[in-house]
């Protein structure tokens, strides 16, 4: 029964990635919004992204791939986690596709912006359906290769989006749903491999059962999401009849994200498991979403009239999901906190707004200028709670390793603080940068990756595993928002990935590093040497590469500039 369940979610996901598709690609007028990419059949761009940031979203999972193809340690160990890395990479490139094609058409219309966020929840079906029916003797690496390859191409085109476009309202809205969709994709394989783990501690339950509940119930998230866009669709061939009856698609669209999980729950739940604990968790995600989104909505209002309600929001937002994940964990602990999170989820696509309501006058007193700002927060506090539920994998994957981890010495300070800083340092030496263009860019981001692994093996090398759990509630902290104060949609959404990313390294490869820290501290100090040195190197040689083609993308445009007087 479980494979029948896994391979109806499997089928689901491309059928349901094929609609989102067709409906991103449905003629819509123009406005003046599109302007910023009505000219790129002239340039070297494709939806507002340079050509050399494609080029290394479609190699990097290509290339991690290859390197895991020899057979000869340390590398024949790692052919599962590349395999996933390949196809989370390509899903999340195809994904980002029907995102930047739906954001750069700047449509009257919500619908296709929404049917844009969908397609990631479909890709992700069959991401993590493809490794628990054929790859189940390396699963948890292909899980992990999933969730790392999609946030690695998805942090690629968001800083390619930027480098382009800056913070301009189709890039924010690039940000948001690229945010929305790769923390969708890390929750997913997390609870999977939770439910993997759960399986072996339930003799009464069939190998493969808890994995496939989450795929069911995200299956129907995910089509009530679409039942209510192609609802909206149809309803818009008609402006009159859509102006009369907006409000009540509206509340049939919030009617079927919160009857369809629930629906499931109960049917699963006393069928398959004959216990009420799995209605509790899912009935509890649906008043979560509920409750962010209001609290996001009415600070986002707040915001666009001139108040400071933004970071408080943040701040009572984070309160209440740290009370949501509390309350799943003690019912069914981690595999729980992750089903409350997928049935939470749809709230952060439902308050997507169109462009024509974000392009409004930021004094206009209307209350549909908020929502953009309230997806935002909503994808800003979801990712908190993904880290959190990732820091549960960990735990639950590195139990041996973490006896005598405490929270109360000074480690667990190091740790709490270095995680709610390190993401922000790495956006910020990015977006720091001078120039946007591509040249510059990419050299910067392949050395902000190696510094990124260089700072984590050196707390491992000289810590251990001891300091991570404070790490992952720093990385939490900083995924909220709450570290990044007031910055730029697209920063926010940059120091999300990055807290992602680093979560979801520190899940998969802690115990490579672990044996490192009980070496002698001499063997250690030596070791750390030599991979300060090479990171220094690296990040020498990266500089210079991007200053060198930065200077050479300038004097290719002096020399095509027209001198003075010259006709």
């Amino acid at each position: 029964m479980e494979r029948n369940m896994m391979w109806g979610a499997l089928g689901l996901g491309c059928i349901g990635w094929l609609a989102a598709l067709l409906l991103t690609t449905s003629k819509r007028p123009q406005t003046s919004l599109s302007s910023e990419v009505s000219s790129r059949e002239n340039s070297p761009r494709v939806w507002g992204v340079s050509r050399p940031f494609w080029w290394l979203a479609f190699l990097l999972p290509l290339g991690v791939w290859l390197a895991t193809l020899p057979t000869t340690p340390p590398f024949s160990s790692g052919q599962g986690w590349g395999r996933g890395f390949l196809l989370g990479g390509a899903a999340s490139l195809a994904c980002a596709l029907v995102i930047l094609r739906a954001s750069s058409r700047a449509p009257e219309s919500n619908a296709p912006l929404r049917a844009a966020a969908t397609a990631p929840l479909f890709a992700a079906l069959i991401c993590v359906g493809v490794p628990l029916l054929w790859m189940r003797a390396s699963v948890i690496d292909a899980l992990m290769g999933v969730a790392v390859g999609w946030i690695a191409v998805a942090a690629v085109l968001l800083l390619g989006v930027w480098a382009e476009k800056g913070d301009s309202p189709s890039a924010s809205a690039t940000s948001v749903l690229l945010l929305n969709g790769a923390a969708f994709a890390a929750t997913l394989c997390g609870v999977a491999a939770l439910g993997v783990y759960r399986d072996f501690a339930q003799a009464d339950v069939a190998r493969g059962t808890n994995s496939a509940v989450a795929l069911v119930l995200t299956a129907g998230v995910a089509l009530a999401l679409l039942s209510g866009v192609l609802i909206q669709e149809i309803a818009s061939s008609a402006a009159s009849l859509r102006a009369r009856f907006d409000p009540f698609l509206n509340g049939l669209n919030l009617l079927l994200c919160l009857g369809m999980p629930l629906g499931i729950g109960i049917l699963l739940g006393l069928r398959i498991f004959d216990d009420l604990a799995l209605i509790y968790v899912i009935g509890a995600g649906s008043a979560l979403g509920l409750l962010l989104w209001w609290l996001a909505w009415d600070a986002a209002r707040e915001s666009q009239n001139g108040e400071s309600g933004l970071r408080s929001s943040v701040a009572a937002g984070v309160v209440v999901a740290l009370c949501g994940f509390m309350l799943a964990f003690q019912i069914l602990q981690g595999f729980g906190v992750g089903l409350m999170l997928l049935a939470a989820w749809p709230s952060s696509i439902l308050a997507l707004p169109s462009f024509a309501e974000e392009s409004q006058p930021s004094n206009s007193t209307s209350s549909r200028a908020a929502p953009f700002e309230a997806a935002q927060t909503l994808a800003l506090l979801l990712s908190f709670v993904a880290i959190l539920l990732i820091s549960r994998l960990f735990a639950t994957r590195f139990r041996a390793d973490l006896r005598g981890a405490g929270l109360d010495d000074h480690f667990a300070l190091f740790g709490f603080v270095g995680g709610a800083v390190a993401p922000v340092l790495l956006a910020s030496l990015w977006f720091s940068a001078r120039e946007r263009g591509a040249a510059a860019s990419l050299p910067r981001l392949l050395g902000l990756g190696a510094l990124a692994l260089a700072l984590l093996g050196a707390m491992l090398t000289l810590w251990g595993a001891k300091v991570v759990p404070a790490f992952f509630a720093g990385l939490a902290l900083a995924a909220a928002g709450l570290a990044s104060g007031f910055a730029p949609r697209i920063h926010s959404g940059a120091v999300a990935l990055f807290s992602l990313a680093v979560a979801l390294t520190l899940a998969q490869w802690t115990h490579h590093f672990a044996p490192f820290a009980e070496m002698a501290r001499a063997q250690r100090l030596q070791f750390l040497a030599w991979g300060v040195g090479a990171t220094v190197l690296l990040i020498l040689i990266v500089e210079i590469t991007a200053r060198l083609a930065s200077g050479a993308r300038g004097r290719k445009t002096d020399l095509a500039a027209p001198s003075e007087g010259a006709s």
